[in-house]
């Protein structure tokens, strides 16, 4: 609504001004110690992301030649994950303490301690108890500080213990996202002062007279504009394909941790979080080896070699594990890499305006996929086992590999056209 009634860089900033307000929401949230409050930061924190996914992205693929338009959306994505890099940095050494508590007793961790959720080798069966007359309520576990290391040091805790342990955790949140608020206010002021160059635009005209109409007025034509766009094909495919390629994204990543510190033994989440940070540096070199290799070969043609590459390493994940599994989920990220980008692209190749602002705000709904698929990843975590659960990431490469294979045969790898003009619509059913 706000790219369509105003421009793009209005609603840049806007989705800046959202994510840094979210962002500095958490330093009241973790002082309270609220939970609604640290969801409400990060709902805030999702708006303004909605905001940029759907007018960066269109902005990138409408200014310059269209045959072009998955590079330069691809250029633009190697620097997000150069973000969190800096995230999964910052949690690692202001977040993480490497302290972990389970409701398990210390006898208890030490008979089991898998069964108590921790994945660690212990030394030595002496944890001190409580300080005398204290009511144990758990006991905290700091693992070896690397794979392979000998000890994880146990000690038997009261409830004071745990409420300030909580405490603290929250706390060590205020720091880097301060740093995180402040950074991205700075950003909104830089894009504020910059001017942004126009493009030739056919429907302007059109679209300043539809900003000026009433809600009714607009609200009629958006789902007479829904309709035309579900109607095609491609777009319709698409949205489908990115549901499935977030979904298959987060998962990967969200039970990464949980799968190092099952296969590979006495591993902390402070170690588990650097395959994290691997994966991300995956992510940026795969982005940038794409936007090169998209010079000699079509988007759908890599994204189609991509897929099926991802396909086998989750299946090494799945049937191999320990560190080759390990090792293998990780450079799906590499892969991974070329997927949200060029799926968004393909998906409104050919649209005007109008429907590519609400074609793009579609296609970022439909990353509630990782909302989807990554509970079903739990599911089958918790009944078949972890490495078992990879399968699910598996499916969602198999959708994105058959969306590119059916692009490719449609033709769908390059426009009909280049330069600003706009093709109409196509491959309607």
């Amino acid at each position: 609504m706000v790219a369509n009634k105003f421009d793009y860089k209005r609603s840049i900033i806007c989705g800046l001004g959202l994510y840094a307000l979210g962002a500095a929401l958490f330093y009241p949230a973790a002082a309270t110690q609220i939970y609604a409050l640290f969801l409400g930061a990060l709902l805030i924190i999702g708006l303004g992301l909605a905001f940029l996914e759907t007018s960066v992205s269109p902005y990138l693929i409408r200014f310059g030649p269209a045959e072009t338009a998955a590079r330069r959306i691809n250029f633009a994505a190697v620097w997000n994950p150069c973000g969190s890099l800096a995230g999964i940095f910052g949690g690692r050494v202001l977040v993480f303490s490497g302290v972990e508590w389970t409701s398990c007793s210390c006898p208890e961790v030490e008979l089991n301690a898998q069964s108590c959720g921790l994945f660690v080798h212990l030394g030595e069966k002496s944890a001190p108890p409580c300080a005398e007359g204290s009511v144990e309520a758990g006991c905290f576990v700091t693992p070896g500080s690397s794979p392979g290391q000998e000890t994880a040091a146990v000690r038997a805790c009261d409830i004071s213990e745990v409420e300030e342990w909580r405490a603290e955790a929250a706390m060590a949140t205020q720091l880097p996202y301060m740093i995180v608020a402040a950074s991205v206010a700075l950003s909104a002021v830089l894009v504020w002062q910059t001017v942004f160059p126009q493009y030739a635009d056919p429907d302007a005209a059109d679209a300043v007279g539809a900003s000026q109409q009433s809600f009714s007025v607009q609200a009629t034509a958006w789902v007479s504009t829904t309709r035309r766009l579900l109607a095609v094909k491609r777009f319709r495919n698409g949205v489908l394909a990115q549901f499935m390629y977030v979904g298959g994204q987060v998962g990967t990543w969200s039970y990464l941790i949980q799968y190092v510190q099952a296969n590979v033994p006495d591993t902390s989440e402070k170690t588990g979080a650097d395959h994290v940070f691997w994966s991300l540096v995956m992510l940026t070199l795969g982005r940038a080896a794409s936007t090169v290799l998209l010079r000699w070969t079509s988007d759908c043609q890599l994204m189609l070699y991509y897929g099926v590459i991802n396909i086998a390493l989750c299946l090494v994940g799945v049937l191999v594990g320990g560190s080759v599994g390990t090792m293998a989920l990780v450079v799906t990220s590499f892969f991974m890499s070329l997927m949200f980008p060029t799926i968004f692209t393909i998906a409104i190749r050919g649209l005007n305006k109008e429907e590519t602002q609400l074609g793009s705000s579609l296609i970022v709904m439909s990353i509630i996929g990782g909302a989807v698929l990554t509970p079903c990843m739990g599911l089958l975590a918790d009944h078949v086992g972890i490495s078992w659960a990879y399968i699910v990431p598996m499916v969602a490469f198999v959708a994105v590999t058959a969306y590119a294979k059916a692009e490719l045969e449609g033709s769908g790898a390059a426009p009909a056209d280049a330069g600003q003009e706009l093709i109409g619509l196509e491959e309607r059913s």
